[in-house]
């Protein structure tokens, strides 16, 4: 649930440009309560039992949508792991462009194994970027 509120956050667009003596700033925030409830999620991630493993981090599968449609582009997430290392957390910082591609990422990335908190801590966040791309590498 808290993955697709941040997908949908990370993901959501502002509405149409109002001219440049009417701009209003944007606010692409969770309501208060949504912010409750996600600090006190946050917490219970920081006490969870865990079992550290090896870093896996497998690259995500490409969509068969984005393949026909020749679609490729670069998905920039952000991710919240927990002190052993679980990616509990995944949301779009920045779209490629291709709702597959964005979704793809983050479900793949919800899978990993990443490194622990280096100073020790309970809980981290990471931004990594995939990138997809049909061109053959040489």
């Amino acid at each position: 649930m808290i993955a697709s509120l941040l997908l949908a956050l990370g993901t959501a667009t502002a509405p149409a440009a109002a001219p440049a003596d009417e701009a209003e700033p944007v606010l692409l925030a969770p309501a208060p309560l949504e912010r409750e409830q996600y600090a006190a999620w946050s917490e219970s991630v920081a006490t969870e039992a865990c079992t550290p493993g090896p870093v896996h981090t497998p690259a995500p599968a490409y969509p068969y949508t984005a393949m026909r449609n020749e679609a490729s582009g670069r998905v920039v997430l952000g991710l919240f792991i927990n002190r052993c290392g679980d990616v509990r957390d995944a949301w779009v910082m920045e779209s490629s462009g291709s709702r597959d591609i964005d979704r793809a990422a983050v479900r793949a990335a919800l899978k990993w194994k990443a490194s622990p908190p280096a100073d020790g801590a309970a809980t981290a966040t990471a931004r990594v970027a995939i990138d997809f791309d049909l061109a053959p590498e040489a």
